[in-house]
C-alpha cells in the first residue's frame, strides 16, 4: 500500500489524460486509450499535497503500524486454524514431557521401561506393578534428561509447570500406577478363577478411577 501511494504521488502530475467518445456517444477518460479511436488530450492541473512533510511522515508511520497489526492478526488466525491433529500431537507431547519431568525430579530411583517411558522405583509396600525390563539412570544421565524434558515442555506447553501443576502430575502418575496394578490383578484373578469379591473389587476400582474420558 505504501509503495502504491508513493508511486501515485510522484507520477500523477506528469500523467497525460485523454478523452474520447465511443460509438454510442459516451465520453471516456483514461491515460491509455484503446487503439483505433480518435482521442483528445486533456490538461490536468496537478494539485499540491494538502499534507506537510511532517504530516506525510506521520501518515506513513500510521500506515506501517496498521500493516504490522494486520500481519499479526493474520499470524494469529493461522495459528488458531492449525490442523487439529497437529494441536493434539502438541498437547500429547506436552503431557508426556511433564510426566517424564515429574518422574525425573522425584527423590526415588528412576528407570525407563521397555517402551522408553520413565518410571519411578517405588519403595517396598508401594505400588510398583511393572514387571518388564528396566534401564536405570545414573545422576549425570538424570540431570541431562531433566534439561531435555524442560526444553520439550517449553516447546509444547509454552511454559514450565508450577509447583501446584507438578503436584497434580505426581498424583496422576501414582493413580496410573494403581490402575496398572489393579488391571494386572484383575487379569490374574480372571485367568485363575479367583475370588469373585476380589474380582468385583478390582473392577469397581478400575471403573471409578481408570476409565478413559
Amino acid at each position: 500500500m505504501l509503495g502504491v501511494l508513493l508511486l501515485a504521488s510522484t507520477s500523477i502530475a506528469s500523467a497525460t489524460t485523454y478523452r474520447w467518445r465511443d460509438a454510442e456517444g459516451v465520453m471516456h477518460f483514461a491515460d491509455r486509450p484503446p487503439p483505433g479511436v480518435e482521442v483528445e488530450p486533456v490538461k490536468v492541473n496537478a494539485q499540491p499535497s494538502p499534507l506537510s512533510p511532517t504530516q506525510a511522515g506521520q501518515a506513513i508511520q500510521t500506515l506501517r503500524a496498521q500493516e504490522a497489526a494486520r500481519q499479526q492478526d493474520e499470524a494469529a488466525e493461522t495459528a488458531a486454524s492449525a490442523p487439529a491433529p497437529a494441536l493434539a500431537a502438541k498437547r500429547e507431547n506436552c503431557a508426556r514431557a511433564e510426566w517424564a519431568l515429574s518422574a525425573l525430579e522425584t527423590a526415588h530411583p528412576v528407570y525407563r521401561d521397555e517402551q522408553g517411558m520413565y518410571r519411578i522405583k517405588r519403595p517396598p509396600g508401594q505400588v510398583d506393578a511393572y514387571t518388564g525390563e528396566r534401564s536405570y539412570l545414573d545422576d549425570a544421565s538424570r540431570a541431562r534428561e531433566i534439561g531435555v524434558q524442560q526444553k520439550l515442555i517449553q516447546t509444547n506447553c509454552g511454559a514450565q509447570p508450577t509447583a501446584e501443576e507438578k503436584a497434580v502430575t505426581a498424583e496422576q502418575i501414582l493413580t496410573a500406577e494403581h490402575c496398572e496394578a489393579a488391571a494386572a490383578d484383575l487379569e490374574t484373578l480372571l485367568s485363575s478363577g479367583g475370588d469373585r469379591n476380589l474380582i468385583d473389587s478390582r473392577q469397581e476400582f478400575l471403573d471409578a478411577n481408570c476409565a478413559l474420558p
